[in-house]
């Protein structure tokens, strides 16, 4: 029987549900409403939301949500996977307990692997209980004069990866290739546009001609957002904007006034390691912090699920408690400060209590992927050690100032000592 005619038997009260959810209070980020409501799953997906008493049969496994609040699972809308340092399989364990069920992968180890290595995270991605949708690369990001790359990602990559179900969008291409008309580039956002995928892009602090030249000619979304005026500019001009987390705290006042339509406004993380998300957690780290900083609590839960399900269109599958959805659904005590209690993704209770229950194996990447780094020596501690040219004194060097919201400004000179020929930081 296909999870379909699952679904309406459930529905219909002709056979028993999976399991159910009782006693919760629905967050519905289609209608902005917060209400009593229990729901009913069958083969992963979501059979009724409402009265669920019908569904429930002898094998039928039930999670009693003793007047808790019922979430989407949470969608983070940009994130390179690999910078967590550690597999997808490893991330699942991490990010499912904090309610995070859906990832938008972005590239890193297809910059050393190529093609293969975006093909080795799809196979992968089909072993983990976290959804994973991948955002096609379409360069390989490299400082001109200053570093060789490992691979390349030519327009065939592009067309092959944006064919691929998996695949959710293009990838974040530069801003500067694009002003100055790149072939390469251009043709992979024509592929994009063939394959009616969306276009990922970075404009950090891009303005006038040149930010409406790829709004115009490539970008859909933007994560760089450093300051409320480039975000309301960018928005006016119908790009979804994402909030990553250290951004919020700037962001936030621009959208708490309340007078802002926020349906394409998203979170994000874009880069966090493991023990960051171990200890504070993915984009629910991001959803706590928006609603701290003024958002309205059932506004910012649609900003990491409804909305990016939305933008990606994935929202007939996710994104939402709603009949037919894929049954991922977060038990939280509190709207204000939202922590996962319990976690369903697809349909199976996958964390309680901030442990992740299944039993899943590690996954084991090929020989080929590792031994990608090569060295002409062993490096030393002294190969770090920064080296004026003098035994002690004094020395001004460059320090770079990070302006509030975490956008590079400007280098500021700044003296350290120096003692035994060595700065001293």
């Amino acid at each position: 029987m296909s999870w379909r005619e699952s679904v309406i038997q459930v529905a219909l009260g002709k056979q028993p549900a999976d399991l159910v959810v009782t006693g919760g209070k629905l967050v519905n980020v289609s209608t902005h409403e917060v209400y009593p409501a229990d729901v009913a799953t069958a083969d992963g997906r979501i059979a009724v939301v409402g009265d669920v008493s019908a569904c429930i049969g002898r094998g039928t496994k039930v999670v009693r949500a003793n007047g808790c609040y019922l979430l989407p699972g949470l969608i983070d809308s940009h994130v390179h996977t690999e910078d967590s340092q550690v597999t997808l399989t490893e991330l699942s364990r991490a990010l499912l307990p904090h309610g995070v069920t859906t990832v938008l992968h972005a590239h890193e180890a297809v910059n050393i692997l190529g093609l293969r290595g975006e093909d080795m995270i799809r196979d992968e991605i089909h072993r983990v209980p976290l959804k994973v949708y991948i955002q096609a690369p379409p360069s390989v990001p490299w400082a001109a004069g200053l570093e060789t790359t490992g691979a390349a990602i030519s327009v065939e990559d592009v067309s092959e990866m944006l064919s691929w179900g998996e695949t959710a969008s293009l990838g974040e291409s530069d801003v500067f290739d694009i002003l100055k008309l790149d072939e390469q580039i251009l043709a992979k956002l024509d592929a994009a546009a063939a394959a009616q995928k969306p276009v990922n892009g970075h404009a950090a602090m891009v303005k006038g001609e040149r930010l409406m030249a790829v709004a115009a000619g490539a970008f859909h979304d933007d994560h760089e957002n450093y300051a409320p005026d480039e975000l309301m500019t960018k928005v006016r001009l119908g790009l979804r904007v994402m909030l990553r987390e250290f951004n919020i705290p700037v962001l936030a006042p621009a959208v708490a006034q309340g007078s802002v339509d926020t349906r394409n406004m998203l979170l994000a993380t874009d880069d966090k390691p493991i023990h960051w998300i171990v200890k504070k957690g993915g984009v629910d780290q991001a959803l706590r912090l928006a609603i701290e900083y003024g958002i309205d609590p059932v506004t910012a839960i649609q900003m990491a699920t409804i909305n990016p399900a939305t933008y990606y269109r994935l929202d007939l599958e996710i994104g939402s408690i709603s009949p037919g959805r894929i049954a991922d659904v977060v038990i939280t005590r509190s709207l204000k400060k939202p922590k996962a209690v319990t976690v369903i993704a697809n349909g199976q209770l996958v964390a309680r209590g901030g442990k992740f229950l299944p039993d899943l194996p590690p996954y084991r990447y090929p020989d080929w992927a590792k031994g990608t780094i090569h060295l002409s020596r062993r490096l030393e501690a002294s190969d770090f050690e920064i080296k004026p040219g003098f035994e002690s004194g004094e020395v001004e060097v460059n320090v770079v100032k990070i302006s509030e919201g975490g956008f590079v400004r400007v280098l500021e000179p700044q003296s350290f000592p120096v003692k035994g020929g060595k700065l001293v930081l």
